[in-house]
């Protein structure tokens, strides 16, 4: 599979979700991806490829859903058959890294009859999340902990706009003294992450 991600930082570590994994692999499910990477020195050295290693796409995505009774309750909705060690990764706006991970219930939902995750959050949490990033809303996706390397594509985004009243200003937005930034619901600015780079980079190739 064609593709790389270049990976500025000395430890050449990357995360990919199954939707981006999807985004370069055929139409078929379940899709078996064969992942490499290689390294380079101030781009005058090259390594060769890594051995590949298979990650299988799962199918179909799950479906989230949001209540909130003090604190929320995030439920990842899983169809069809999957394994009972699998566990979901909540996710917070684009991030790439998971917020939360929690562990599929050992029975189906009564109403739905799926297999389900749950993710108690308190809302301080939610809040202190979401004022890191600009898109207020979560998804979720799910793994299989044993066997081969697997991941399902992400979920559709759960809007937080009307359960949480939080203003998440623009990330490139440059935060002024006079301006602070708390955990508690109301107007705020984020400073911008501040990125170095080293003198090696790595390449994952898809």
């Amino acid at each position: 599979m064609e593709g790389e991600k270049i990976l500025p930082d000395s430890s050449c570590t990357q995360t990919i979700t199954g939707t981006e994994l999807l985004k370069r692999s055929g139409p078929t499910f379940p899709a078996v991806v064969k992942v490499t990477c290689y390294y380079t020195v101030w781009k005058s050295h090259t390594s060769p490829l890594s051995d590949p290693v298979s990650v299988t796409v799962q199918d179909p995505k799950p479906d989230i859903t949001v209540n909130f009774d003090e604190d929320f309750t995030i439920i990842c909705l899983i169809r069809g058959s999957v394994s009972p060690d699998s566990t979901c990764n909540l996710y917070v706006g684009k991030e790439s890294q998971p917020s939360f991970t929690a562990e599929i219930w050992k029975e189906k939902s009564k109403g739905s009859k799926q297999w389900f995750c749950r993710f108690n959050v308190t809302e301080r949490d939610i809040i202190r999340t979401l004022q890191s990033v600009r898109l207020k809303e979560v998804n979720c996706d799910y793994r299989v902990s044993s066997g081969p390397n697997s991941l399902s594509p992400r979920s559709d985004g759960k809007s937080f706009a009307h359960l949480v009243g939080v203003h998440i200003s623009d990330p490139t937005t440059i935060q002024t003294p006079s301006m602070a930034v708390g955990l508690t619901p109301g107007p705020r600015s984020t400073l911008p992450p501040s990125t170095t780079v080293s003198p090696t980079e790595g390449v994952l190739g898809l």
